[in-house]
C-alpha cells in the first residue's frame, strides 16, 4: 500500500511538473521527455523541476516503473502526453497500475496496465 500511495504521488508530481514546464516553455508545449524536467539549468534543456530520481528517462521509485510518453507535436508544441505508473513485481511491489494524461486524471487498474479508459481515483 505504502509503495502505491508512493505512485500516485510521483504521478501527481509529475503531472504537475509537466505543467509548469509547458507554461514556462510555451514554445514546445509539454516535455518531450522527462529528462526535460530534471536536473539542469533551469531552463527549457533542463528545467530543474524534477529531482534525480524521477527527471529520468525511465524513472523507478519506490516499486514502480514509470513511462512517459511525448504526443506528437503540433508544429513544435507537444499538446498531450501519457504516463503510466506500473509495478516492478505485480502483486509484492504494488498491486494497481496507475495511469495518466494531459487530462490529469489519475486513473487504475488492478490487473494490468492502466489506460484512459479505467476508472479514475477518487
Amino acid at each position: 500500500a505504502a509503495n502505491e500511495s508512493s505512485a500516485v504521488g510521483s504521478v501527481r508530481t509529475i503531472n504537475t511538473g509537466l505543467v509548469t514546464f509547458s507554461a514556462q516553455c510555451p514554445a514546445l508545449g509539454y516535455a518531450a521527455t522527462l529528462t526535460l524536467l530534471g536536473p539542469g539549468p533551469g531552463d527549457c534543456t533542463g528545467a530543474n523541476i524534477l529531482d534525480n530520481v524521477l527527471g529520468v528517462a525511465a524513472p523507478v521509485k519506490s516499486g514502480y516503473a514509470f513511462t512517459y510518453v511525448a504526443g506528437a507535436p503540433v508544429g513544435t508544441v507537444v499538446n498531450t502526453y501519457t504516463l503510466n505508473a506500473d509495478p516492478s513485481n505485480r502483486g509484492t511491489t504494488g498491486q494497481r497500475s496507475f495511469f495518466t494524461d494531459q487530462t490529469g486524471v489519475i486513473r487504475y487498474n488492478q490487473t494490468a496496465a492502466a489506460v484512459a479508459t479505467d476508472p479514475a481515483l477518487q
